[in-house]
């Protein structure tokens, strides 16, 4: 949305106008909650829109907060909206993983730079969600990364794009939506099987012994205090 927006500004007489960022920003906040609702307004995506909602209120207001303000002011929107959540595990993977996002993706220039980002970024999820796996459901995931890697791509630029297409298609015209939701159960039904085998490969899995709750507290504090230490190698 952003970048139409963008595209748009380049016409004649439509650069000019004065409340171009407020105008941006209100786009950007109604096209994030239309995405919200599309999702069914789970936790993650509710997450996305306080964050995207407050870093669009300090752009109209010219202010800028630490990256970890706003984490965290986010985290207290939803808290007070819903004081639940905390009980989701939704909350916390969301969270946990944003928070992990927020630390390590630091991409240079070249490929080869945003590769070496790319999975810095899934081994460090991949250990930082451990614990909070490992309290909710009791089983790690050891092929996850490689998983993610490639199903990551897969479903953020061609299945999700597809399936919102899709779904604000069937509203206006169902005959449009019909052949893309069959070319959406085409690539699923050959995605799909290649994930179970991923998952059935000899220790794929690991079920750890049940932790007291003690010790996961102290891990969840460890990872959070790591994150929010100024040293690169404890992070």
């Amino acid at each position: 949305a952003l970048f139409l927006l963008r595209v748009a500004w380049r016409l004649p007489g439509i650069g000019q106008l004065r409340a171009r960022v407020a105008l941006e920003m209100a786009v950007v906040v109604i096209v994030t909650a239309a995405y919200a609702a599309l999702a069914g307004g789970s936790l993650p995506t509710l997450r996305t829109l306080a964050m995207v909602g407050i870093v669009a209120w300090q752009r109209v207001l010219r202010r800028a907060l630490p990256v970890h303000a706003t984490f965290a002011l986010g985290a207290l929107i939803l808290v007070a909206a819903d004081p639940l959540a905390m009980t989701s595990p939704g909350f916390w993977l969301s969270f946990v993983a944003t928070a992990v996002l927020l630390a390590v993706i630091e991409a240079g220039p070249g490929w080869h730079a945003r590769l070496a980002a790319f999975l810095r970024t899934q081994a460090a999820i991949f250990v930082l969600l451990a614990p909070v796996l490992a309290a909710t459901f009791g089983r790690l995931s050891l092929v996850a990364p490689l998983v993610n890697a490639a199903a990551i791509p897969i479903f953020t630029f061609a299945l999700l794009p597809s399936v919102l297409f899709a779904t604000g298609s069937a509203f206006l015209a169902p005959d449009v939506a019909a052949p893309i939701w069959r070319a959406l159960g085409t690539s699923l039904d050959a995605t799909w099987p290649w994930l179970q085998a991923a998952g059935r490969l000899p220790g794929a899995s690991l079920s750890p012994a049940a932790q007291p709750l003690p010790r996961i507290l102290s891990a969840l504090m460890g990872a959070f205090g790591s994150l929010l230490s100024p040293m690169r190698g404890l992070r």
